[in-house]
């Protein structure tokens, strides 16, 4: 986004509606659609606070090393209590840094 006119960008909900559709896709195969859709919806939400914005539009792309992925997992735990609501928050809280060991936290 570095040097690009600000209406060049894509739009957050842009993103999260498309990223939600190809997850859906590939997990269509295992019978876990909808659940990826949720995770591809969530993944990305903290790029809406304030924080991530500002340092956004100083920085360009600099601001995709700031945590992003937290405010998704939170959502995803305080909407879907139990197995589901884990599953997706390690999930999108794994995007960039890997899937977690859950034997620790289970």
């Amino acid at each position: 986004m570095a040097g690009r006119p600000l209406e060049d960008w894509e739009r957050l909900s842009d993103h999260l509606a498309a990223v939600a559709r190809l997850a859906s896709a590939n997990a269509a195969a295992f019978g876990f659609s909808s659940l990826a859709y949720l995770g591809g919806l969530l993944h990305d939400i903290g790029k809406s606070s304030a924080a991530f914005q500002a340092s956004l539009h100083a920085a360009g792309d600099a601001s995709s090393r700031l945590d992003h992925s937290t405010a998704g997992a939170v959502q995803a735990c305080a909407h879907f209590p139990g197995h589901i609501g884990r599953i997706l928050a390690f999930n999108v809280a794994g995007q960039h840094a890997g899937l977690a060991d859950t034997a620790a936290a289970c």
